[in-house]
């Protein structure tokens, strides 16, 4: 008790917890793999338009389009990238299913890295990441990349070297590089069959954010040892 004959219980706390209010305000901010991954690939994009500028400019005797006239589209192209996005979860889940050999080591790196980089991600996180992702790659790599060089190298060639560079520049190992680059010949042919980058955005997107979701949420799910 002190002098006034009240329990020290019930007394006001010191302060000394004044960092509480510092703590709450800091987790109001997002993960920096937020950020990190927001300026990366919104950079992407910005270099897709900038790209755009020289197809248009070296690529007009060869009526290649820049990236932003590929961005027409109607309902249809919507469902074909929804459609389109089946093939690559079931690819992703197979590829789950693995233990050893490269697909078996992919995985542990999987679950060691993405897992805990995106875990503490909330969904609209991991959906704005897959929507940004989704539009500037595809400006890039298909609305940029694969026009200019189809246009050097013809369709079959064109489309094959800017999925190369697509899955070079999703190299965390071997096997990953070489699966990113069949997917980028998928949403290669994918753009090409729809005239346009609406399709291959939507499935993009939509597959990396299940991706992410089921990565994330399964991993940090499982028990640990």
């Amino acid at each position: 008790m002190d002098s006034s004959g009240a329990p020290l219980s019930e007394l006001p706390m010191p302060a000394d917890n004044a960092a509480m209010p510092r703590a709450s305000t800091a987790s109001k901010w997002p993960p920096r793999i937020v950020v990190m991954a927001l300026l990366f690939e919104g950079g992407l994009g910005l270099l897709g338009v900038l790209a755009g500028f020289v197809v248009k400019g070296i690529g007009q005797d060869k009526k290649l389009p820049p990236a932003w006239d590929m961005l027409h589209g109607g309902p249809i192209d919507v469902v074909y990238g929804l459609a389109a996005t089946i093939p690559m979860l079931a690819a992703l889940w197979g590829m789950r299913t693995a233990r050893n050999g490269p697909l078996g080591r992919l995985n542990t790196i999987v679950d060691e890295l993405v897992a805990p980089l995106f875990g503490k991600c909330t969904l609209a996180q991991l959906a704005l990441i897959s929507v940004v992702a989704g539009f500037g790659e595809e400006l890039l790599f298909r609305g940029a990349a694969q026009p200019l060089l189809i246009g050097w190298l013809g369709t079959t060639s064109g489309l094959i070297i800017a999925s190369l560079i697509f899955g070079v520049m999703h190299a965390i190992t071997k096997t990953y590089a070489l699966l990113a680059t069949l997917v980028g010949i998928y949403l290669g042919w994918l753009t090409l069959e729809t005239n346009g980058l609406v399709a291959p955005i939507v499935a993009h997107a939509l597959y990396d954010f299940l991706a992410l979701v089921y990565l994330t949420r399964a991993t940090t799910a499982k028990p640990q040892p």
